[in-house]
């Protein structure tokens, strides 16, 4: 039974991956693409929203994570290195939850193609740059 769900984990992974790299930020892109041309003629508006909307997607998303995980309820509090015996290094464990390991992989993925984009197909800005 453990391996069946296997491939249905993969691909909530995935999906959770994609929603959260490209989801959340292309929503809150069309969001402020709609308010920067209402009557609030505010410069630097859309990119106000944008930013404040991203951190706030992004937090709310971890409280609900945080309050509902059930991996890292059961971990029980998180100890410090300096309140852990030494012998409790010598037995190290994976202290992250599957929805830490989303997050943590949304981010390396999305810096990974991050450079990709940058380094191959922004070209250059520079006057005289020719590109």
């Amino acid at each position: 039974m453990k391996y069946a769900m296997l491939p249905f984990k993969v691909v909530g992974f995935a999906l959770g991956v994609a929603i959260l790299g490209v989801g959340v930020p292309l929503l809150w892109v069309f969001i402020a693409s709609k308010l920067s041309h209402t009557f609030l003629r505010v410069e630097l508006l859309a990119l106000f929203v944008m930013v404040v909307g991203l951190f706030a997607t992004y937090t709310l998303l971890a409280m609900l994570v945080s309050r509902f995980d059930k991996e890292s309820q059961a971990m029980g509090p998180a100890r410090m290195s300096w309140n852990r015996s030494l012998g409790a290094e010598r037995n190290p464990q994976s202290t992250t939850t599957q929805w830490e390991r989303v997050f943590i992989t949304t981010t390396v993925v999305m810096a990974f193609l991050f450079e990709i984009w940058f380094f191959l197909f922004a070209g250059s800005s520079l006057p005289g740059s020719g590109t």
